[in-house]
């Protein structure tokens, strides 16, 4: 067993660190990742934003908005909104990226989880390309096999010393359980983690099994997977069978993550093209909380005389449909003083004002620029 146990191989749930990521497409789409040709014409445009939306990705907005909805059945004035929406979009987004928060931690954070996810993506449809989409089945079973393929091959060191300590807790845990299911009562010694003895802390985070870089699985999170199973289906882990029965969910990801590496879909054209889409649409999400929710609360942060005046010019505004309380007797209303009033109007405010300035960014956007709009009367 301990030659198995040197030679077993497996990953975990971390995401790939990669160096660079490189630069975003001067087309900038938000939907779609189909390039501007002449099936894809360039329908929008705003020149000083340096700013081209093609048809396709005005088809794939709409598509997301109204996915069963064709669009000769959409009313022309929800077309217009819906087409002035996406506008919006393009813009914050231009903006974020004029303002460097391409570069932000958060941004390149997610960027780089989301290439992992893409190209898991593109190598599980190159496995089931053959089955049909609605087959789940049988994508499910060609998963399966490819995952029991890269378990094999994959190579992970398991500490002998930890994985001792795994059976001697794991036989205290099974053997209680046991007990239970035979008294058939709760032990008034139970723990809120589920079991009745003590375990040592330093003992559960010990380093069960570690693969390359990604994060180490600890005896505590080999537990939880072992514990999530009744007593009667899970087995013993003394079984090797079932040793690797509870430690391969934890690898499945990071398996197809490396298999995916290795087939090159970090970087593929089409994956590097939906990164960058996704991006872009994140990025315009990120901006306008920026500009809108973050700013109200840094207005109310700071309680600057300006801030002050509007809060209490808000309170007299609301405070007859807002703030009062009612007597259950008579139901007479007692207005409350803009003192007793204070939280609920500041959350009430802080609302009522992001929505005030994301209206303002949005329209301090469009000032000075030329929004040329040339759509198909049908799509």
């Amino acid at each position: 067993m301990r030659r198995y146990l040197a030679s077993l191989s497996l990953a975990t749930s971390a995401l790939l660190s990669t160096a660079s990521f490189g630069q975003l497409a001067v087309t900038r789409t938000l939907y779609d990742t189909a390039p501007i040709s002449k099936d894809n014409p360039v329908v929008i445009s705003i020149p000083e934003a340096g700013i081209e939306i093609p048809l396709g990705e005005v088809k794939a907005f709409f598509a997301q908005e109204y996915p069963d909805q064709a669009y000769d059945n959409i009313p022309e004035d929800v077309r217009k909104k819906t087409i002035e929406t996406l506008i919006d979009h393009h813009l914050m987004s231009w903006d974020a990226h004029r303002e460097g928060l391409f570069e932000h931690p958060e941004i390149q954070g997610r960027r780089e989880g989301t290439l992992g996810m893409l190209a898991v993506e593109k190598l599980v449809a190159q496995e089931t390309a053959h089955l049909d989409p609605k087959d789940w089945d049988g994508i499910k079973a060609v998963e399966l096999a490819l995952l029991a393929e890269l378990f094999e091959k994959a190579k992970i060191v398991v500490n002998q010393e930890s994985y001792d300590i795994l059976l001697e807790l794991a036989d205290r845990l099974d053997k209680e359980a046991l007990e239970k299911q035979l008294n058939e009562e709760e032990s008034e010694t139970t723990t809120e983690g589920g079991h009745y003895f003590e375990v040592d802390p330093e003992q559960l985070s010990l380093i069960l099994s570690t693969y390359k870089d990604y994060e180490p699985i600890t005896i505590e999170s080999y537990l939880q997977a072992y514990l999530s199973v009744p007593f009667e289906e899970r087995g013993s882990v003394r079984e090797m069978d079932t040793f690797i029965r509870f430690l391969k969910p934890s690898y499945e990801y990071p398996l197809l993550m490396e298999e995916a590496k290795r087939r090159g879909f970090f970087s593929d054209p089409a994956v590097l093209a939906d990164l960058d889409r996704g991006t872009n649409n994140y990025m315009y999400v990120i901006q306008l909380e920026r500009k809108s929710m973050q700013e109200a609360s840094r207005e109310l942060g700071e309680m600057n005389e300006e801030t002050q005046a509007r809060l209490k010019e808000y309170y007299e505004k609301m405070k007859e449909l807002r703030y009062f309380k009612e007597d259950e007797t008579t139901g007479e209303k007692t207005i409350l003083s803009y003192e007793e009033a204070t939280e609920a109007l500041q959350a009430d405010y802080w609302g009522d004002r992001t929505e005030e300035l994301q209206t303002e960014y949005k329209a301090k956007l469009r000032e000075g620029k030329t929004i040329n709009i040339n759509l198909p009367s049908s799509l």
